[in-house]
């Protein structure tokens, strides 16, 4: 169990510049060193949960940082980029660089000299196939926290990308002049530092007269798609949809580094555009690798709901509902907003109808939801909080629907495979979607009228997601408990 004071910030210092393999009690006399306290299964269930954390034999773990720092990959420019002495960086240094970096953050060098960046106008057709490992349906938002992208919004227009955007991308004319760089030749890249998100490029020169000759480095790195595609069919296997296509990556790259993470190794855009046994596929809302044929579903929905949560970090002892703390304090702020009369409104839209309470959970949770009430309505502002009160207080009357729901699909004691599949996805997503909004509403400062604007514009989507599986999932049970009843004469 996961205490609520836990040393997040100072563990996740340690986890980005971690490079070797370590094992909890590391971590717990790096925090005894700070004066923290701390027992070592509390660490290791942190390291358990985490992310960028990887468990290996023997008890010990390595961080994203430890397995990508020094990993090669491939990058083939595109034919238009050289002519334009550009290099666009989109999604090709995934799973390598840290996921929560966005691509013009990364910085590239070349002979210790880092690469100067531009930001560009171009058509988005040329740009959108080099972000689509990111999902189809980031897409525009990829695009839009682009900086030359910053006083456009995206989002006035249903996140409709326009047929010429800006980009931020590596001024490389003068690199390709020097090294008479041409197409069909690549960039060998290799991650520097994890953290700062620094990355080395050198040019590799195709070495081949005419497409028909074989040479030792084709030969290389035609065992590596072959490397690759059983890589990724037995990770999809393993693991499943994951929580990402960026996952799904790095589990396949974290099993075999041996083999893939090598000089002369092929791109992955290279191997998507080629292979015949791997497709993007349509899961729930979103988009995953899988194998072609196959539907894309979780092995259950239940334990996909379930494993997104950490139920140490909610109030799933007192109530048995998994409600992070920061969710409590939005929806008191939420009533704040709306001027209700006190914590009983707080409760309604929390607990939803359906759900009984024992009596101690009852005083439990309202003593609990009273001492937040008083703490936060001292400091509150409506005027400060007036501009993203109604987009919060959209987003939690979405995430009070779906926890309804939920509720309902586990109390109906029907099994999950009676549902549609793809359905129960969706749910778990908009769940997952729904709370990371409102912690961001409640954690970002300075959020601008884009950045709200947006955020109207995907709970409109999500609502509109929402109406049409409950409608379905809602039909299911209200059928099934019919099938349950028979005349008796």
């Amino acid at each position: 169990m996961i205490q609520r004071d836990f040393p997040y910030e100072t563990v996740n210092t340690f986890l980005r510049s971690c490079t070797d393999a370590f094992m909890p009690k590391t971590v717990q006399r790096l925090l005894r060193a700070e004066g923290v306290r701390i027992d070592v299964q509390e660490v290791t269930d942190f390291l358990d949960g985490h992310p960028s954390v990887f468990f290996l034999s023997g008890g010990r773990y390595i961080t994203r940082a430890g397995i990508f720092t020094n990993a090669c990959f491939s990058i083939k420019p595109q034919r238009f980029e050289i002519e334009s002495g550009i290099l666009i960086i989109g999604h090709r240094c995934m799973p390598f660089a840290d996921p929560e970096m966005l691509p013009h953050e990364l910085s590239f060098t070349f002979s210790g000299m880092t690469i100067r960046k531009k930001c560009i106008e171009i058509a988005s057709d040329d740009v959108l196939d080099m972000y689509r490992l990111f999902g189809e349906e980031y897409v525009p938002q990829f695009l839009g926290l682009d900086p030359g992208n910053e006083d456009r919004d995206f989002a006035r227009n249903d996140f409709e990308i326009p047929n010429r955007i800006f980009l931020t991308v590596c001024d490389m004319r003068a690199l390709y002049k020097k090294w008479d760089f041409s197409y069909g030749d690549r960039l060998s890249a290799r991650l520097l530092n994890w953290n700062e998100g620094l990355i080395e490029i050198l040019p590799v020169k195709e070495m081949r007269s005419h497409i028909f000759e074989s040479t030792e480095e084709n030969d290389v790195r035609e065992r590596w798609y072959e490397h690759l595609e059983n890589a990724l069919i037995s990770a999809i296997e393993k693991y499943g949809p994951c929580q990402s296509i960026e996952e799904q990556l790095a589990c396949t790259f974290v099993d075999n580094t041996d083999v893939l993470c090598i000089p002369g190794c092929g791109s992955l855009d290279e191997y998507l555009g080629r292979t015949k046994k791997i497709v993007f596929a349509e899961y729930g809302v979103e988009t995953r690798l899988w194998k072609k044929g196959e539907e894309c579903t979780a092995s259950s929905w239940r334990d996909r709901f379930e494993s997104g949560i950490d139920v140490s970090e909610t109030l799933y002892g007192e109530i048995g509902i998994p409600l992070p703390e920061f969710m409590v304090d939005a929806y008191i702020l939420d009533s704040l907003y709306r001027k209700d009369k006190g914590i009983r409104d707080v409760f309604k839209r929390i607990i939803p109808s359906s759900f009984v309470l024992e009596e101690w959970q009852l005083k439990t949770f309202l003593l609990h939801l009273e001492t937040k009430y008083v703490i936060l309505s001292e400091t509150y502002n409506r005027f400060t909080d007036f501009n993203k009160g109604e987009v919060r207080s959209r987003a939690l009357k979405l995430y009070s629907a779906l926890v309804k729901l939920i509720c309902d699909l586990d109390s109906c004691g029907l099994p999950a495979d009676l549902f549609p599949q793809q359905d129960l996805v969706v749910l778990s997503q908009l769940f997952a979607h729904t709370g990371h909004l409102v912690e961001a509403l409640l954690y970002q400062e300075n959020l601008s009228d884009k950045d709200l604007s947006a955020a109207l514009a995907s709970l409109e989507g999500m609502t509109f997601s929402f109406e049409d599986i409950e409608e379905i999932l809602v039909s299911v049970m209200e059928n099934k408990k019919k099938d349950a009843f028979s005349i008796v004469k």
